[in-house]
């Protein structure tokens, strides 16, 4: 689906961006990893298998994870550096 919610069937979109796993006790800690992409009507979704071992994540002193509830905060910065829409 177009980005900009029109009908159009063709659209690419530049984009430099940061993805984060917040460490709550030490924001020193946090696992960043930055990276361009070009989004497009063919390719929509990009990412990492590797981001991070999830048993990182998961061990309760890590620092990863909201004590009661069991979450993780995952934050992005995104800069769109290019968008065609035809």
């Amino acid at each position: 689906m177009d980005p900009r919610g029109t009908s159009s069937t063709k659209w690419d979109s530049f984009a430099s961006y940061r993805l984060t796993v917040v460490n709550l006790t030490d924001d020193s800690q946090s696992i960043h990893r930055d990276s361009r992409h070009i989004f497009s009507t063919k390719k929509k979704s990009h990412g990492w298998c590797d981001f991070t071992p999830s048993a990182t994540i998961l061990d309760a002193k890590s620092g990863f994870l909201v004590s009661d509830d069991c979450c993780v905060v995952i934050t992005t910065d995104i800069l769109i550096l290019n968008e065609i829409v035809v």
